[in-house]
């Protein structure tokens, strides 16, 4: 599933090639992803409009693992990946025909225009029509957390202090905390020398500082990195993210640790896999001091 440095690498990519140009037309495969406003009683006929056709790309933001393509007026599409979803642009040889869903075409001097894919072979993600920032944050961003790339000890605290929750649920749970999923908690846990297994309410406020730089330290490596690829998730252009050669827990149960040489062990915390170094990452709330993971 895309995380937050990989749909943060497919931002980056949109923002560079579509603001300032205008969609000229789009073509709507499959009718089910795109979810419309309540209320909209036309909506096979307006689908143009929803999906920006005739309109002047002012905008390409995120929020922890979603995307919002907007022009100057603030309407737009909300983006979801889900678990295999990718926005692709035409230069991408690789693009299954069978899974492109939508595709925007863009104006252009050439024969050969711009196109921007929607493409999920699973369909849990989605896009939705949105008529507005406004709308945007009512419907759907005020109920997530802060975006994980710029989280402050203090956000992490508001997030960790109520629930006794262990600390890998709390780091997957999109309104505790936007982006992180489960390769990047993983190895944020484990450079921040903390046992996914731990209660959050018992870290205490070196601990938190330690966790919060870790994140933010972890995903924007991934990000100049283009993010991780094991299967699935491509770039806009179909490059694949190049973090998988820098993982050190993550996938690696049964092998050594890379900071102290440990078995790193395994079990299923939150329904998913969850790797961590039993040295570098002691289960036990009464241990504050540093350990030997650097």
């Amino acid at each position: 599933m895309p995380e937050l440095p990989e749909v943060e690498t497919i931002r980056c990519r949109l923002a560079e090639a579509i603001v300032g140009r205008t969609v000229k037309n789009t073509v709507l495969r499959r009718r089910d992803v795109l979810r419309y406003p309540s209320g909209d009683r036309k909506k096979g006929q307006k689908h143009g409009r929803w999906l920006l056709m005739g309109k002047e790309i002012a905008s390409v933001s995120r929020l922890g693992k979603q995307l919002y393509i907007a022009d100057k007026l603030g309407l737009g599409i909300r983006v979801c990946l889900g678990m295999s979803g990718r926005i692709a642009l035409s230069g991408d040889p690789e693009i299954p025909k069978r899974h492109r869903h939508i595709t925007w075409y863009f104006e252009s001097d050439t024969s050969n225009p711009l196109r921007m894919h929607f493409i999920d072979p699973r369909r849990f993600g989605g896009v939705y029509a949105v008529t507005g920032t406004k709308d945007l944050e009512n419907r759907f961003w005020n109920r997530m957390g802060p975006d994980a790339l710029t989280i402050t000890t203090e956000k992490l605290r508001d997030a960790t202090k109520r629930t006794s929750r262990n600390l890998k649920s709390v780091l997957l749970d999109q309104n505790a905390i936007s982006g992180v999923g489960n390769i990047y908690a993983d190895e944020s846990l484990h450079k921040a020398r903390l046992a996914p297994q731990r209660a959050a309410n018992t870290i205490n406020d070196s601990e938190l500082r330690r966790l919060a730089s870790s994140i933010r330290s972890c995903l924007r490596a991934a990000c100049q990195m283009g993010g991780t690829t094991f299967k699935d998730y491509r770039n806009a252009d179909g490059d694949k993210g190049e973090f998988v050669k820098k993982l050190r827990v993550y996938g690696r149960q049964g092998l050594n640790c890379l900071s102290c040489k440990s078995l790193l062990e395994f079990e299923r915390l939150a329904q998913r896999a969850t790797v961590w170094c039993p040295r570098c990452q002691p289960n036990s709330e009464k241990i504050h001091k540093e350990h030997t993971c650097r």
